[in-house]
């Protein structure tokens, strides 16, 4: 088990400003107290954002592939065969 910090103690937060505020006039200094909060607000949003729509497009091609589903295991094959022609076809493809 964790015990904290040197000797079993607890540890303490560091004291004073943060290292890169240091010697900032008060303006820089409340740019970059802004700029952190914006960024601890905004960018979960975005991520969150990002991973919903994700979810979404998931949840949306699902159900436009459920439509393909036909039963038929020749329409299966055939699109398994294009698909392999399909990717031959790309790495036969010249790069460059």
């Amino acid at each position: 088990m964790f015990a904290g910090g040197p000797a079993g103690g607890a540890i303490a937060p560091p004291e004073g400003p943060p290292p890169e505020l240091v010697g900032e006039d008060p303006a820089t200094q409340y740019d970059q107290a802004r700029k952190t909060t914006m960024d601890a607000y905004a960018q979960p949003g975005v991520i969150d954002g990002m991973v919903n729509g994700l979810g979404v497009l998931a949840v949306a091609t699902g159900a436009w592939l459920r439509q393909a589903q036909t039963g038929q295991v020749q329409a299966y094959a055939w699109t398994l065969l294009i698909g392999v022609v399909a990717l031959a076809a790309l790495a036969l493809l010249p790069l460059g």
